[in-house]
């Protein structure tokens, strides 16, 4: 039986979720592209920036979510005039939308994680890194193994004809696993 639920935004293929879902939670995923067939939990195809239509479960113990990165990873890059089209100002509204649907749904705890570039542009701290990613969090810290090893189904999404933009974006699996075992742990205390 499931303990506690997470919900995970901009799910893509579940690489926040899969960690979370290894140590027994419930995990519900949504994005507006359907990766129904490779997300560990269960998905939900809607379109967030009209999140209030999205079904969400009524209790919802963590919020996860890795909102696009790709413009502000264009904006950090030497050479970002070579881009005919971007788009900034959609990849701020998203960014700040994660932190609309944590109002909204009320969570004990999120993570909330982008790229270096998110940094550059967003008016809230960060509250901390690990290697090349950024995080904003209200859990409270915690020693977490190195980063090195990626969730390893990259053959997997290959051989699945899953486009090579998307499973790179894939949330390491130790990274997951660490924040799921650490949130689990709080929620115990509860």
């Amino acid at each position: 039986m499931t303990e506690y639920i997470v919900i995970d935004l901009f799910c893509g293929l579940g690489g926040w979720s899969a960690g979370f879902v290894k140590h027994g939670y419930e995990a519900h995923g949504y994005d507006i592209v359907d990766f129904s067939r490779h997300y560990p939990g269960t998905f939900h195809q809607c379109d967030l920036t009209k999140y209030k239509e999205c079904e969400f479960p009524e209790r919802v113990d963590v919020l996860v979510s890795s909102s696009p990165c790709t413009e502000f990873t264009k904006m950090i890059l030497p050479w970002r005039l070579r881009f005919k089209k971007i788009d900034l100002q959609s990849a701020l509204e998203l960014f700040y939308l994660q932190f609309e649907i944590k109002d909204y749904l009320k969570p004990r705890y999120y993570v909330f994680e982008n790229v270096y570039g998110a940094t550059k542009y967003v008016n809230i701290p960060y509250s901390f890194k690990l290697g090349s990613r950024y995080f904003w969090t209200n859990v409270p810290p915690f020693q977490m193994p190195v980063a090195g090893d990626l969730y390893n189904k990259v053959s997997q999404y290959r051989h699945a004809g899953i486009d090579r933009s998307v499973w790179r974006a894939v949330i390491p699996q130790r990274i997951s696993e660490s924040f799921a075992l650490r949130i689990k742990d709080l929620l115990s205390k509860f």
